[in-house]
C-alpha cells in the first residue's frame, strides 16, 4: 500500500512542477522557489501528522550531481556559437574569476574573524557560498534578451567550474597549499578544454553511428561516467559537459569550416564526414527534447527534496539570520562593484540575479567532517540559498520583459 502512495506522490509532484513552470512564466516567479516551498510544506505536514520520513543526504547529493550535469548540458544546447561571442565568453570568465575569488576571500575572512576558524576550513565554506547556481540561473533567464541569457549562462557555468576546481584543491590538500597549485588551475582548464573537445567529437560520432532506437541514455550514461570519474581525480569535469553541449549544438561549424577546407586529405574523406554530420543532425533533433525532459524531472525531485530537508525552526534562529546577513552583505557588495565598475549594465535589477543553489549545497555536503564548523550548519546554508532566490525573484518580477541586458564588458 505504501508503494502506491509513493508512486502517486511522485506523479503528483511532476504534475505540480509542470504547472509551476506555467505559473512562473506568467508571474515571473522562479519555479524552483515553488518547488522548495512545496517541499517545506510537505515536511511540515509530515511532522504535524506524525510521519517520521527522512530523506538521506546521500540521496539528495546523487540527484544534485546528476541534475547539475543535465542542467548544464541543457543550457549549453541552447547556445549557438560564433566568433562574435568570444568576447562575451572571455568577459564572463573574467567576471567569474573576480566574483568567486573576492567572495571566497571576503566570506573566509569573516569566518576567521568572527569564529576563529582556520583559514583552510574557512576557505572551503567561502568557496561553497561563492558559486552562482547554474541550475537556477539557466531556467530563470529563458525569457531574457539573447545576449543577457548567454552571458548569465556562461557566468553561472564557469562559476560552477572554477568553484569546484578551487574546492577540490583546498579540500584534498590539508596543508601547504602553494601558489603553484592555484596557478595550475589555468593549465588544467586548458587541458580539460582540449580533452572535452575530443570527447565531444567522439560522442557526436557515436551519436551518428548508433542506429538502435535506444541510444540517447547511453550517451547520458557515458557523460555521467566520465564526469564522476573526473571528480574522483579532482578534475573540472563540468567543463567537459559544457563543451559537449556547445559542440553538439554548433556542429554546423564543422560542416562550414572543416568540409570547405582545401586539404587533400579532407577532400578524400569529405563525403564520409558529411554523411556522419548529417546522421548527427538527425540524432540531435531527438536528443535535445530528451535532455530537456530529463532536466525537468531531475530538477523537480532535487529541489523538492532539498525543501523537504529544510528545518524552518533552525533557519529562524537569530544567530543564523545575523551570520547569514553578514555573508549576504559581502556577496551583494561585490556584485554591486562588478556591475558598477566592470560591466556596462544597470545595477538594478541585475544585482539581484545572483542565486545560490545546487552547486553550493553539493559542495557543502562534500566538506570533510574533520573540517566542519559547527556554527555554519545546514540552517545557515539553507537560509542563504532561500534568501538569494527570493531576492532573484524580486529582481525578475520588477524587471520588464527584455529589460535585463548586459552590455559589452570593459574587461576586454
Amino acid at each position: 500500500m505504501i508503494e502506491s502512495y509513493i508512486i502517486i506522490g511522485l506523479c503528483l509532484l511532476i504534475v505540480l512542477s509542470y504547472f509551476y513552470n506555467l505559473i512562473g512564466r506568467y508571474l515571473r516567479i522562479p519555479s524552483v522557489l515553488l518547488l522548495l516551498g512545496t517541499g517545506v510544506l510537505c515536511k511540515w505536514l509530515a511532522v504535524y501528522y506524525g510521519f517520521n520520513i527522512e530523506i538521506p543526504t546521500s540521496v539528495i547529493s546523487i540527484f544534485g550531481a546528476v541534475g547539475l550535469i543535465i542542467i548544464v548540458l541543457e543550457g549549453a544546447l541552447d547556445i549557438k556559437f560564433d566568433k562574435s561571442k568570444l568576447r562575451l565568453l572571455g568577459s564572463a570568465f573574467l567576471v567569474c574569476i573576480f566574483l568567486v575569488a573576492c567572495a571566497t576571500i571576503g566570506i573566509a575572512s569573516l569566518i576567521v574573524y568572527l569564529l576563529g576558524s582556520s583559514w583552510h576550513n574557512a576557505l572551503l565554506y567561502g568557496i561553497a557560498l561563492s558559486v552562482i547556481s547554474s541550475a537556477i540561473v539557466i531556467p530563470t533567464v529563458e525569457s531574457m534578451v539573447e545576449r543577457t541569457k548567454e552571458f548569465m549562462l556562461y557566468e553561472s557555468v564557469i562559476s560552477d567550474i572554477i568553484g569546484i576546481l578551487l574546492f577540490n584543491i583546498i579540500a584534498y590538500n590539508e596543508t601547504n597549499v602553494s601558489a603553484g597549485q592555484y596557478f595550475n588551475l589555468s593549465w588544467q582548464m586548458v587541458l580539460m578544454v582540449i580533452v572535452s573537445i575530443i570527447f565531444s567529437l567522439l560522442m557526436v560520432w557515436l551519436l551518428a553511428k548508433i542506429k538502435t532506437k535506444v541510444r540517447f541514455y547511453l550517451i547520458i550514461a557515458l557523460m555521467i561516467l566520465i564526469y564522476e570519474s573526473g571528480n574522483l581525480l579532482h578534475l573540472s569535469s563540468l567543463l567537459l559537459i559544457m563543451c559537449f553541449g556547445l559542440v553538439l549544438n554548433n556542429i554546423n561549424l564543422l560542416d562550414k569550416y572543416l568540409l570547405n577546407s582545401k586539404s587533400p586529405l579532407l577532400e578524400r574523406t569529405g563525403k564520409r564526414i558529411e554523411k556522419t554530420l548529417q546522421d548527427a543532425y538527425t540524432s540531435i533533433e531527438g536528443f535535445k527534447p530528451m535532455v530537456l525532459e530529463t532536466s525537468f524531472v531531475i530538477r523537480t525531485f532535487f529541489f523538492f527534496m532539498f525543501g523537504y530537508s529544510i528545518n524552518l525552526n533552525g533557519i529562524l534562529q537569530p544567530q543564523t539570520l545575523i551570520f547569514s546577513g553578514y555573508i549576504l552583505a559581502i556577496m551583494y557588495v561585490l556584485r554591486f562593484i562588478n556591475l558598477k565598475f566592470f560591466t556596462r549594465s544597470h545595477v538594478f535589477p541585475e544585482i539581484l540575479i545572483y542565486p545560490r543553489g545546487l552547486t553550493t549545497i553539493l559542495l557543502y555536503y562534500s566538506i570533510p567532517q574533520a573540517n566542519r564548523i559547527t556554527v555554519l550548519n545546514d540552517n545557515m546554508f539553507f537560509t542563504i540559498v532561500i534568501m538569494t532566490n527570493v531576492l532573484m525573484m524580486i529582481g525578475v518580477i520588477f524587471s520588464k520583459k527584455g529589460e535585463l541586458k548586459i552590455e559589452e564588458q570593459v574587461f576586454l
